[in-house]
């Protein structure tokens, strides 16, 4: 009888440690699953803009002082920009004069804005583009 209450103890231990390896395979293999389905964040190359103060359209007490960070497709647009700053500066002063305070103050404003800006420095651009605009700063009163 001892020999059978042995040899019962020694499978439900096979039978635990079989079902704890399955376990701690399951898990590992979720979670490289999980690592390859999430996309890793490639962020181009990024040019940071002077601050920016311009009065806000159809006030004279009112103004926004800005300052961007410029995602690009590639190097060779930084130096484009820089050859191209007069230009880009002129586009960013003339589009944040034109901003009112209403849709400065939502969130939907300021992305709109973003987009606006992106799409005028991308029509001056030749060599690359312009990915995204960050605001890295941005006040108005």
């Amino acid at each position: 009888m001892r020999l059978l209450g042995k040899r019962k103890i020694i499978f439900i231990l096979l039978a635990v440690l079989i079902v704890a390896i399955i376990g701690v395979a399951t898990l590992w293999i979720i979670s490289l699953q999980t690592e390859a389905v999430e996309p890793k964040v490639e962020v181009g190359p990024i040019y940071e803009t002077e601050e920016f103060t311009v009065n806000i359209a159809n006030t004279l007490n009112h103004f926004i002082k800005t300052k961007f960070a410029i995602e690009l497709s590639n190097e060779k647009v930084i130096k484009e920009i820089e050859n191209k700053l007069p230009i880009i500066q002129d586009i960013i002063i003339m589009i944040l004069s034109g901003q009112d305070l209403q849709s400065l103050s939502s969130i939907e404003g300021k992305e709109s804005l973003k987009e606006t800006i992106l799409t005028a420095i991308n029509k001056v651009l030749e060599d690359g583009q312009a990915n995204k605009i960050y605001f890295k700063n941005i006040i108005f009163q």
